[in-house]
């Protein structure tokens, strides 16, 4: 059920932007970065990307998906931090432009603190 809100809510680009922007400053950067990138608002990136899991993960994706947001304290936010990354991580971009501070460009979040 969550995944299924999670999906559906954050398709929606006023609720994926508003999503981006309380997971905080430095994932919003990145995340502007890509979208800028493809002529896109932040909401609307973050939506193609949710869509766009939603139509084509795997059901290991699914299942992993489900062990991040299991027991998180928002993991509505955890799921959609995924899923960006992931998007981040398959898109035909400049990683060096999308680097976090510190030069880390994959997901630096563990199960059980994808949001912390």
């Amino acid at each position: 059920m969550l995944l299924k809100e999670l999906i559906s809510t954050c398709s929606h680009e006023r609720v994926a932007e508003a999503a981006v922007m309380s997971i905080g400053v430095a994932f919003r950067a990145r995340i502007e970065r890509a979208a800028r990138h493809d002529g896109l608002s932040v909401g609307a990136y973050a939506a193609r990307a949710v869509r766009a899991f939603r139509a084509n993960a795997s059901s290991d994706e699914w299942h992993e998906l489900s062990l991040l947001c299991a027991g998180q304290d928002m993991p509505i936010l955890c799921g959609l931090r995924h899923i960006l990354d992931l998007d981040l991580e398959t898109r035909d971009v400049d990683v060096s432009t999308l680097r976090r501070p510190g030069g880390v460009t994959k997901p630096d979040y563990q199960v059980g603190a994808c949001c912390g």
